[in-house]
C-alpha cells in the first residue's frame, strides 16, 4: 500500500481470491483508519509489513487486529556520499531484540545497503566493505572497512 494505492482495487482483489491469505506491505499509504475499517470485513489478511519511515505508529494502530501478524522493517544503514566518510564502526540496529516492545510479531531490515536505490555510479575512490556484528549486549553494530587509498 503506497501513496497512490486504491482501497477499492484492494478490496476487489481480496474478493476475487477469497481462499488466499494476503500479506500487505505498507509503504506510504495515508488512510490508515479507512483501510482498517475496510479490512475488518475480510478474514484473508494474515500479515501486515510496515516500512517504518512510510507507515507511522498511528497508521499501524489502525491495522492492529488479533490473529494478524505485524512485521516492522527498519533501515538501520546510514549511507554516506563517499565511501571514505564511513566511521570505523557504528550502531546498526537493535530491532532484532526490541521488535516486541514495538508491538510487533517480527522484524526486518535492508541488510547493509539501505533502502535507497541510486542510479548513479562511477569509479569508487575508496572501497568499503560493511560487516554487521553483535556486541556483548547482542546489539547489532556495523564495521566499515575502508581501503587505505581513498583518492
Amino acid at each position: 500500500m503506497h501513496a497512490e494505492s486504491n482501497i477499492s482495487e484492494l478490496i476487489s482483489l481480496l474478493n476475487s481470491f477469497k481462499k488466499r491469505h494476503f500479506t500487505l506491505i505498507h509503504y506510504g499509504f495515508k488512510e490508515g483508519r479507512l483501510l482498517g475499517n475496510e479490512l475488518s470485513k475480510h478474514s484473508t489478511i494474515s500479515r501486515h509489513v510496515f516500512i517504518q519511515d512510510y507507515a507511522q505508529k498511528l497508521y499501524q494502530r489502525h491495522l492492529k487486529k488479533e490473529g494478524i501478524n505485524r512485521i516492522l522493517v527498519r533501515n538501520g544503514f546510514k549511507a554516506q556520499k563517499k565511501n571514505a566518510h564511513y566511521p570505523p564502526t557504528e550502531h546498526f540496529s537493535d530491532l532484532h531484540i526490541t521488535y516486541p516492545d514495538e508491538g510487533m510479531d517480527g522484524f526486518g531490515d535492508y541488510l547493509i545497503i539501505g533502502d535507497e536505490y541510486k542510479e548513479s555510479g562511477g569509479p569508487a575512490y575508496a572501497v568499503a566493505i560493511h560487516l554487521t556484528y553483535l556486541d556483548e549486549d547482542d546489539d547489532m553494530n556495523i564495521f566499515h572497512f575502508i581501503s587505505d587509498q581513498t583518492d
